[in-house]
């Protein structure tokens, strides 16, 4: 039986969704879009995706919750982790419940596509099957919602951060150095803005830079604000 190439997409933001699904698609996969965590774990009972997106910040059960949740249960299939309000301790606490990669909003969907090829590759390696049925894989509904209300405390960042070096030079990908500088970069901007609620000003002085600084620097990575 040939193994249809399934990705699920779980984000509040219809409009991120309606993208993503268009995009992937387009490309080939079979997409399902879901607004929240628990409509994707309903669907989780009978059937499973070769790869996962999700967003973090959504109403009730948040993406890293679910990550840690897929990761336990299914550590085999890839998820990819966005999100517009990224910090570096968030970023790391990604990678380490286990993210295949982290997509900053607003992206590239070229890049996107590029990440869901890798996933894909990875899941096909470590024998994902979408037509396995996964209901005995999944925790009792009690038992559920007591691991998606855990909470964990911060873990070493600078071990997890060199897990992430490690994961970039595992995939051969050239100029690690500048990819790891523009990610920075995206987070502490990103970081920086939503704690001063949008003031580029107040941002800029916060991270050390002029106004002009940090201007170039948010056209330089496609960011808006």
């Amino acid at each position: 039986m040939k193994t249809v190439k399934t990705v699920w997409v779980v984000d509040d933001d219809v409009s991120i969704g309606w993208v993503l699904e268009k995009a992937l698609t387009r490309s080939g996969y079979e997409v399902k879009v879901f607004r929240g965590v628990k409509a994707l774990l309903l669907a989780l009972k009978t059937t499973r995706p070769l790869v996962v997106i999700s967003d973090i910040q959504m109403p009730g059960v948040d993406g890293l919750k679910l990550l840690e949740l897929l990761h336990e249960n299914f550590p085999s299939i890839p998820v990819i982790i966005m999100t517009a309000y990224s910090d570096f301790e968030t970023t790391i606490t990604s990678y380490k419940k286990g993210a295949f990669e982290y997509l900053a909003k607003p992206f590239d969907i070229n890049q996107a596509l590029t990440l869901v090829e890798q996933a894909m590759l990875r899941a096909q390696q470590q024998g994902v099957d979408s037509n396995v049925e996964t209901d005995s894989a999944l925790p009792q509904d009690k038992d559920l919602e007591a691991r998606l209300k855990r909470r964990h405390a911060p873990g070493d960042w600078q071990r997890e951060f060199e897990h992430r070096v490690s994961s970039l030079l595992n995939t051969g990908q050239p100029d690690i150095s500048r990819h790891l500088y523009r990610e920075i970069d995206t987070i502490l901007i990103q970081s920086a803005l939503h704690h001063t609620q949008g003031h580029k000003q107040n941002a800029a002085r916060l991270l050390g830079w002029g106004r002009n600084t940090l201007t170039r620097k948010m056209q330089d990575l496609g960011l808006h604000g």
